[in-house]
């Protein structure tokens, strides 16, 4: 695996964590090794209970790079004085549904303080029971014995008293997982929801998920952020011979929609970054250290083009879909016209060929099901698409359009100069707003299919 514009530093990783809090502990040294872990377990005890809306934990069960042990996992888990502890999630370990579970909980002592969840919890014991991990499936892929290799018992590396954070690591995989103070009346499952909403609209699998990191003198591919691992790599490189994959988590911190990558990313110009804030002006994540690390989404005025030809697939046009008052005229007004031909216009559908040619479909039914095709020209750059309209694709859709004149006048009035945008999310480009440059009140949207 090449790491020569992303490296990997788990002591960069620790530095950052650990300067988040630099308030000074007690002089305990004047009290036996026993006494001091002793009071170690009372402190911490009443350290982890004082939050009243409990904690976001930040969980990876291993430091690998597939799924679903180097998966990231959001846990939520409330902490009380009588040994509780109650705690959520909702992943593909509690079948994609919120999932909620009371056990007990302790800070016990080893060489130092452990976090220990000493009974059985659904939540977090399901990444350390060594059973096979049902949705990986076949025999080829039989975890038992193993599961899903995740810790239930973690050291206690630094948690300040009046600090919102804390950093804690896997006893047997010395992974590095941080727990974040709630805002008190924060509900578990409202926190859920919100971030699962965030994730699907931002990260759909269903979407393009290569977006671009700009960092520092590097531009960087970030591939399939869907997956929760992205391959990170620089443009214009092997995707495979660059790999570099790095799993994160999505949280929202300070009523902020965050991303934090399990390790921190190293520019080849000796920039870092680790954890990233939503910016939903400028619509995009931006590095907390520094703001003018990004990560935005694909251009869309060049993805109309590449979501074709790369993904074989087609943006459709439905009547009932988000459009201007002058496209619906001349939508509807094509739809009355078949209609009094017996004819009901489905959709419109941009598509290209086998040799990447653009068409434009008209989606039919007369008796039964029928498409007839024009044939358009098409060009894009980062500032804009060009699509040009050259006449039917055979002696069918002529014979169509001329039966059907207002239906003629829509697929021209498909031609012409757009910018395009997002309709939903600059991260999810499965929905675009195609707009006329020439006229802003002409525009229409489309879905990818």
């Amino acid at each position: 695996m090449k790491k020569n514009i992303i490296t990997v530093s788990l002591f960069a990783a620790l530095a950052m964590s650990f300067t988040a809090c630099v308030n000074e502990e007690d002089d305990l040294f004047d009290q036996s090794a026993a006494e001091r872990l002793n009071q170690s377990k009372v402190t911490y005890t009443e350290r982890f209970a004082s939050s009243e809306a409990g904690w976001i934990m930040e969980y990876y069960p291993t430091n690998y790079d597939q799924a679903p042990q180097g998966l990231g996992y959001l846990l939520l888990a409330d902490f009380n004085n009588d040994g509780s502890v109650k705690m959520a999630m909702n992943n593909r370990f509690s079948g994609n549904t919120y999932l909620e579970d009371t056990s007990l909980w302790e800070i016990i002592t080893d060489t130092g303080p452990v976090l220990s969840f000493n009974t059985f919890n659904k939540c977090i014991h399901a990444f350390a029971t060594p059973e096979d991990i049902s949705f990986t499936g076949g025999a080829l892929e039989d975890e038992t014995g193993l599961g899903c290799e995740g810790d239930y018992e973690f050291i206690i590396l630094n948690m300040e008293a009046d600090c919102d954070t804390a950093m804690i690591k896997g006893k047997k995989r010395a992974t590095y997982n941080r727990l974040t103070r709630l805002p008190e009346g924060t509900d578990f499952k409202e926190y859920m929801d919100d971030i699962k909403n965030f994730e699907s609209v931002s990260f759909s699998i269903d979407a393009p998920n290569n977006l671009m990191m700009h960092f520092g003198a590097d531009v960087l591919n970030v591939d399939s952020i869907c997956k929760g691992i992205p391959n990170i790599y620089p443009v214009g490189t092997d995707a495979i011979a660059n790999e570099s994959f790095h799993p994160f988590i999505t949280t929202k911190i300070n009523d902020e929609y965050r991303i934090r990558f399990r390790e921190p990313l190293t520019s080849s110009d000796g920039l870092y970054a680790q954890e990233f804030r939503f910016n939903e002006e400028a619509h995009q994540f931006e590095a907390i250290n520094n703001p003018e690390i990004t990560i935005t989404g694909p251009n869309p005025n060049t993805f109309f083009t590449t979501g074709m030809e790369v993904n074989r697939k087609e943006w459709r046009l439905y009547p009932t879909y988000e459009m201007s008052d002058k496209v619906k005229t001349l939508y509807d007004n094509a739809r009355t016209n078949a209609s009094s031909k017996g004819t009901t216009v489905n959709y419109l559908s941009f598509k290209v060929d086998n040799d990447n040619n653009l068409i434009l479909n008209i989606r039919y039914r007369t008796k039964t099901q029928a498409t007839v095709s024009y044939d358009f020209t098409k060009s894009s750059d980062d500032n804009g698409l060009t699509l040009g309209y050259t006449g039917p694709s055979n002696d069918g859709a002529q014979n169509f359009i001329n039966s059907l004149p207002e239906v003629g006048t829509l697929i021209k009035a498909m031609a012409g100069q757009f910018k395009v945008e997002a309709a939903e999310s600059p991260f999810n480009l499965t929905r675009l707003k195609v707009i006329s440059t020439s006229d802003p009140d002409f525009w229409f949207t489309v879905t990818l299919y």
